[in-house]
């Protein structure tokens, strides 16, 4: 018996299933990303744009810039 071969889909296929892994593992401990910048920037990362430490720089960047505060 042959199988199919396995086929890791799109980049928009994997990107979308990193966010959703991303929401559910945040979702679990109580948490949401809510904030659109943020999103956009860890949707740079699952689409490989940009590395992790890209966005950790960016996002701190925001913060000293007082994006964060209400």
């Amino acid at each position: 018996m042959t199988q199919a071969p396995i086929r890791p889909g799109t980049v928009d296929d994997q990107m979308a299933a990193a966010l959703a892994l991303a929401d559910g593992a945040l979702g679990a401990a109580g948490h949401e990303m809510s904030d659109p910048v943020i999103r956009e920037i860890w949707t740079r990362v699952a689409s490989r744009e940009i590395t992790g430490d890209q966005a950790v720089k960016e996002i701190d960047e925001l913060s000293r810039a007082g994006h964060f505060k209400s």
